[in-house]
């Protein structure tokens, strides 16, 4: 893994033509992105949440279906002991139009509804899911931006490492969104609407 430094400058010499704009987006971003994951960091460091070994990729895409009735997991190349909620960032983060990369919010909501009717976000996820969200998705940017120079490309991962600060950015830029979502995650609102 290259130091944040180490980054930066080997995304300064020369790069193919196509990965000259994500290179400089992400040097233009170092700075925060780094004092953003040490400061939540710090900030998570006491949150006792939850760990177990997590999927690491979940979402419909490693899902079999055999029949209407049950589903089957698949591909566990990331399962890791990390925190609980990190797979369920990793899942919500799939909710996005390909497009224009949009949030489909609505669909969230019903993946949340049906994740708290089997395992209910407990206190401390709930509180602390901005934080998550944007540490995880802070993380991954750095993951796929050292990934690039790792592998010599593609420029597909310079772009996916400036993606997911954008995600970071997203999450704490809607703290009552993701207040909302994460109530949902607890079963919270189906409680709120029970009364």
């Amino acid at each position: 893994m290259h130091t944040a430094d180490e980054l930066v400058r080997r995304s300064g010499t020369r790069l193919p033509d196509d990965a000259v704009e994500p290179a400089r987006t992400l040097v233009a971003r170092v700075d925060a992105t780094i004092d953003a994951i040490a400061r939540l960091e710090r900030e998570l460091g006491d949150a006792d949440l939850p760990r177990l070994v997590v999927h690491g990729d979940y979402g419909l895409h490693n899902l079999l279906f055999p029949s209407p009735a049950y589903a089957v997991v698949v591909d566990f190349e990331s399962a890791r002991l990390d925190w609980r909620v990190n797979d369920l960032v990793s899942a919500l983060g799939k909710y996005r139009y390909r497009r224009d990369r949009r949030y489909d919010v609505e669909s969230m909501e019903v993946f949340l509804r049906a994740y708290a009717g089997q395992f209910p976000l407990r206190a401390v996820e709930q509180e602390h899911l901005a934080e998550v969200w944007q540490l995880y998705r802070l993380r991954a940017a750095v993951q796929y931006w050292n990934s690039y120079f790792e592998t010599d490309g593609p420029v597909r991962k310079l772009w996916s490492a400036v993606d997911a600060l954008d995600q970071a950015a997203w999450a704490a830029g809607r703290p009552a969104m993701i207040t909302r979502l994460a109530m949902i995650g607890a079963g919270e609102a189906r409680r709120e609407r029970a009364s």
